[in-house]
């Protein structure tokens, strides 16, 4: 079952898939997000992505892979005051008294049990 937004949802568990791949599992009831990283070829903090549309040829000017720095390292729950703008074509944000974070765009939202997924969510 695919859902185009969380807008009005207070309550609930969700897997936000973004354009890099990253799965960012949402609890609504923890106030708590954990991040899966894309798959790619990860150092440390660092992830490679491959651009299909360059690795596949056409005329666009940049390198066929990019090296990202994760803002948060995989499977450590980020929790969170403020959730906004989470809704398929959007980048999630996320905030607290002492950072913020910010998705790449949202390719996708499922409940999170539907994808098969059983990580929990420790505060």
């Amino acid at each position: 079952m695919s859902i185009e937004s969380l807008e009005n949802e207070n309550t609930g568990r969700f897997v936000v898939t973004t354009f890099s791949g990253t799965r960012h599992f949402v609890d609504l009831d923890a106030k708590a997000v954990i991040r899966r990283g894309a798959e790619g070829r990860e150092w440390g903090r660092q992830v490679v992505m491959v651009d299909p549309f360059v690795a596949l040829g056409g005329s666009r000017p940049k390198a066929a892979a990019y090296v990202f720095d994760t803002a948060a390292p995989d499977g450590v729950p980020f929790f969170y005051d403020s959730i906004q703008d989470v809704t398929v074509g959007k980048r999630m944000r996320l905030d607290n008294l002492t950072e913020w974070r910010i998705t790449s765009t949202i390719q996708s939202i499922e409940p999170w049990d539907e994808a098969g997924e059983d990580d929990s969510i420790q505060s």
